[in-house]
This record gives structure tokens, C-alpha cells and sequence, in this order.
């Protein structure tokens, strides 16, 4: 304290205003930081809804596919045909999107049950033509038809699922 009083008055004034300064900038500084964190926490969970989205889409599409193929096998490939075909352009038009923002999706931000669940479908999908190719040909039975589309919709709604409790 003796030496403070040897202090000239401006350095005095210089040093009480650091203190209060200093703390302004810490308290901003964290404020900002905390901020920023919530931001990208934001993000990340704007792009794994985004995702969600993208595979309820396509389970919607393969489910009407599913429905379609259904009807063309039941009838033996007399009806549905066009349904089907329509239907098939759906499906392949969600897909391909599907396709697209998977290519720019981080999936770090999915934990290995999640990415193992999203590969299973994604693996099933990669076969959808030879499946539509047995459909055509009437190669292949109603319930196997029908099983192949429950599973990929199975394997995206788990997906879904697990997404929804990340978030």
C-alpha cells in the first residue's frame, strides 16, 4: 500500500479502470463463446432433422410402392402396371435425394448405431432394381415383395427413431 501512494494519479485511475475492463472482457468473451456453441448445436440438429425428412419421404414412397407391387402381384401382372410405374418414379425421384444429401451430410454427427441402421437401408435400396425386375417378371412371391419394402421402411423408421432421441 506505501507504494501505491508514489503512484501518479493517472496510472491510479488506469489501474482501477483495468480491473472492471478485465472482467467485462471475460464475462463477454464466455457470453460469446456459449453463444457460438449454440449455434452450431443448432445447425447440427437442423441438418439431422433434415435427414429425418429425407428418409420419411422416401419410406412414404416405398410404401406406396410397396402397396402397388402388392396389387400387380396379387393380380398376376393384370393390373397395377401403371400404378406401379408411376409409382416407381416417386420412389426413385425421393431416393436420388435421399442420395444427394447424404453426399453433403456430416455423419459424424451420428453415433455408429444410428449410421449401422441408415447403411442397412441404404444397402437394401442399392438392390430395389432387382427387386422391380422380379415384380416384372413375376419371378417372385407376393410376401417376399412385400417383406423387402417393410424392411427398408423398418430399417429408415428405426433410423428416424434413434434420430428423433439424438436431437
Amino acid at each position: 500500500m506505501k507504494n501505491l501512494g508514489n503512484i501518479r494519479f493517472k496510472y491510479k485511475l488506469m489501474l482501477m479502470l483495468i480491473i472492471p475492463l478485465a472482467g467485462l472482457l471475460y464475462f463477454s468473451t464466455s457470453g460469446l463463446l456459449e453463444r457460438n456453441g449454440q449455434v452450431q448445436e443448432m445447425s447440427e440438429l437442423q441438418s439431422i432433422s433434415h435427414l429425418s425428412v429425407q428418409l420419411s419421404e422416401v419410406v412414404h414412397e416405398t410404401q406406396k410402392e410397396r402397396g402397388a407391387t402388392a396389387g400387380y402381384l396379387g393380380s398376376e401382372g393384370e393390373e397395377f402396371e401403371e400404378t406401379l410405374s408411376s409409382q416407381r418414379k416417386l420412389t426413385d425421384k425421393k431416393v436420388n435425394e435421399l442420395s444427394r444429401f447424404l453426399d453433403s451430410f456430416d455423419s459424424s454427427l451420428l453415433s455408429s448405431k444410428i449410421q449401422n441402421e441408415l447403411d442397412k437401408g441404404l444397402r437394401l435400396l442399392e438392390k430395389i432394381e432387382e427387386r422391380r425386375e422380379d415384380v416384372d417378371s413375376l419371378s417372385i412371391t407376393t410376401d417376399k415383395a412385400i417383406s423387402y419394402y417393410t424392411t427398408i421402411n423398418s430399417s429408415f423408421l428405426g433410423t428416424i427413431a434413434e434420430l428423433a432421441r439424438l436431437s
